[in-house]
């Protein structure tokens, strides 16, 4: 049974498979009108379900699986994809994004609200709390501080206040008074909230442990005042734990999903949702929006709690340093928005896969005949010109098939033209190579004859081009000499001129010295009398110290005889020492002009001296600048004679170098016309040689061309016309 399923199958494809590619949807509609005639195996006619699901998919399988890159269908489907995929995915991230925005408002608007309840609800109870515990402790039951009439006053008022909460009354030393609730009397002496009540103030304690119950409570305490407006006493009242605990869980209960924390200004929760024993055990939350909320009091903000992200609220409550916060998952407020973008990505991609599938089948249906088209250009590629195409379509593949057969056509006339015209080609390069290859001889034998007389035509150029440079070196020689001597004579002249101001200047010394010798001469003079001079001195000075000498032995005597005078000689010896002092001083003084004296003594010889030597050396120095004068004179005559003989040698060298150059434009006209011989001969070879090698190309070419007409034969009769 399998071997005539297989057959069956077989014998299917070879009918339906040569047109499926061509019209697939067409083919599979044949088919489906074939199924009733498939054959019943067996009795079982769910076979002809079962093969036609093997045949379908093994067509698809040939059909649709085989997609090119570079194909025209796959870019024309993919580019329609992208397409109509783009937009939608804008708009899809366009209205999921503000799905979002909307989704986190709301949320954002939801939790504040919830916050803003429990703000307020626990706000009203204990403001109530509050209103009642002021009027109460303002009767004057109660500020009479006598147990009967607080027994009897807070019994009636108990039911007002509400509830199983105890009311209690102390004095200002601590110790309870009285309790509703009939149990111990406890002191509470070293309570915050009874020191601050005490001091005046209304307060409501963080949650304690009780002293009674040793359950966590709230105590609310107001000062009790009594007729001197002193404080003696406090009206305190227990608010439960439990009783916050349902007003939070009723609020929640209405709003599932949402997390409440009520902490006070330290951070210390009065209600954590999350961790109970957190308040038990006055436990610190170091949260940054915890600490933010302690900080702003009123606000919103986003945290991560357990590596989730939650949207926060946050809200003072009234009359308490509390701060109520609520939290909500921002996932669960955004899942309606990722379940959209879920659902629109499915979508998308269903769309993309049924937008790829049916244009694919759409475009390759379109393009079918550019197949046939590939087929046909293929057919011709390979010489068969007679092949020509089915042009049934009136829209564009059809004119292009039009245009195909047109071109084919064309190409088989130019084929047979072509082998028509080889044949004369062929015979016409035979008789232009027999006769290119007679030019080539003749060309090669005048190129030699020439290429002879142009050799030697190039040796006479050559000789003359040698004496013509050996010319030009005598003339630039010549010149070189030339420009020397005219440089030596205007060094001379130079020469002379500095000679000529070096004697004027040689002269002008010797007068100069002269001048010197006069002056050194008289300085000499007035030296030697200044000598003398200094020695008259130096005798008065000698006299001078003896007088002083004398002066001050006359002082000595005086004062002495003044001692002897007693008091009557004390004036004279007073004057007598002011002339001992006066001695003591003039030879001093004298002293020191002796000195100088000596000095200057000294210091004239040594000019004298001086004097002699510079005179001495002015004597040699004018005697060395009349010498030297003579020299000069003799110079500058020297230079005047060097001067004529190089104007002499200038005139000579500059007709040598005239004579030089005319030989040389001589010579060079000369190597000017045997250049041209040269050049010209060379002409004549080079065109011979280059009809030589034309005559060669000419026949390289034909032999070319007689090969190229064998190969154009070839290949024209590998086309089909």
């Amino acid at each position: 049974m399998l071997k005539k399923l297989v057959s069956f199958i077989k014998n299917i494809k070879i009918r339906f498979m040569p047109n499926f590619k061509s019209n697939p949807i067409i083919c599979l509609r044949e088919l489906k009108q074939y199924r009733k005639k498939l054959p019943k195996f067996s009795g079982k006619s769910n076979y002809r379900i079962h093969f036609l699901r093997l045949f379908k998919l093994d067509l698809l399988r040939n059909f649709t699986f085989k997609i090119s890159w570079s194909s025209l269908a796959t870019q024309a489907t993919i580019t329609m994809a992208l397409i109509c995929v783009m937009p939608l995915s804008i708009i899809g991230w366009y209205f999921t994004n503000q799905t979002m925005e909307s989704l986190t408002q709301a949320a954002i608007d939801k939790n504040n609200k919830v916050v803003d309840r429990i703000a307020s609800d626990i706000g009203a109870n204990i403001q109530s709390k509050k209103n009642f515990l002021m009027v109460t402790s303002s009767t004057s039951s109660i500020r009479g501080m006598q147990k009967e009439g607080l027994e009897n006053y807070l019994t009636q008022v108990k039911p007002y206040y509400g509830g199983n909460e105890a009311l209690f009354v102390a004095r200002t030393d601590g110790n309870q008074i009285f309790r509703t609730d009939n149990k111990a009397l406890v002191n509470i002496m070293d309570r915050d909230y009874f020191q601050k009540a005490l001091q005046g103030t209304v307060n409501f304690s963080d949650p304690v442990h009780s002293k009674v119950t040793n359950e966590m409570t709230i105590i609310a305490s107001v000062p009790i005042v009594g007729a001197d407006n002193k404080v003696q006493g406090i009206l305190g009242a227990n608010l439960s734990m439990q009783n916050v605990n349902n007003l939070v869980e009723q609020i929640l209960s209405q709003n599932p999903g949402y997390s409440i924390t009520i902490l006070n200004k330290n951070r210390v929760p009065i209600f954590y949702q999350s961790d109970s024993s957190a308040v038990t055990e006055s436990k610190q939350l170091d949260e940054e929006y915890y600490k933010e909320a302690v900080e702003k009091q009123s606000g919103n903000t986003m945290g991560i709690f357990r590596n989730q992200d939650y949207f926060i609220s946050y809200r003072p409550i009234a009359n308490t340093d509390w701060i109520a916060i609520s939290t909500y998952p921002k996932k669960e407020a955004l899942q309606s928005a990722f379940d959209m973008v879920e659902n629109s990505t499915k979508i998308i991609f269903l769309m993309i896969m049924i937008l790829l599938i049916s244009g694919l089948f759409v475009i390759r249906r379109s393009l079918a005949p550019l197949q046939e088209l590939a087929e046909g250009a293929d057919i011709v590629a390979q010489g068969d010109l007679t092949h020509t195409m089915g042009h049934y379509r009136h829209d564009e593949l059809g004119h292009v098939a039009m245009a195909f057969n047109s071109m084919t056509l064309s190409l088989r006339n130019i084929v047979q033209s072509v082998k028509q015209s080889s044949a004369l080609v062929l015979e016409s390069t035979n008789t232009v190579a027999a006769t290119s290859e007679q030019s080539r001889v003749g060309s090669i034998q005048v190129s030699q004859s020439v290429a002879d007389i142009a050799e030697k035509i190039g040796h006479q150029g050559k000789d003359t081009k040698t004496t013509e440079e050996l010319l030009q070196k005598l003339v630039n020689i010549s010149v070189n000499v030339s420009e020397s001597i005219q440089q030596t004579a205007a060094s001379t002249n130079e020469c002379s001129t500095a000679s000529a101001q070096g004697q004027q200047v040689i002269n002008e010394t010797v007068v100069k010295m002269q001048n010197i010798k006069s002056l050194v001469a008289d300085t000499a003079k007035t030296v030697e009398v200044l000598g003398e001079s200094t020695k008259e001195i130096g005798t008065i000075t000698g006299v001078i110290t003896e007088i002083a000498k004398q002066t001050n032995l006359l002082a000595l005597n005086a004062a002495i005889e003044a001692a002897r005078a007693g008091e009557a000689g004390r004036g004279f010896a007073v004057v007598a020492d002011e002339v001992r002092k006066l001695a003591e001083q003039s030879a001093k003084a004298t002293k020191n002009i002796s000195a100088i004296i000596n000095r200057i003594q000294s210091e004239s010889s040594g000019a004298f001296t001086a004097m002699q030597q510079s005179f001495a050396n002015v004597e040699q120095g004018v005697e060395i600048a009349q010498t030297s004068g003579a020299a000069f004179e003799k110079i500058v005559a020297g230079i005047g004679h060097v001067q004529e003989q190089a104007n002499t040698i200038i005139v000579e060298t500059e007709n040598q170098v005239h004579l030089c150059r005319e030989a040389m434009q001589a010579v060079a006209n000369i190597s000017t016309l045997a250049a041209h011989n040269t050049s010209g001969a060379q002409e004549i070879a080079a065109v011979c040689e280059q009809q030589a090698a034309s005559a060669q190309d000419i026949t390289s070419s034909t032999e070319k061309l007689q090969e190229m007409s064998y190969k154009l034969e070839n290949l024209v009769m590998q086309f089909k016309v």
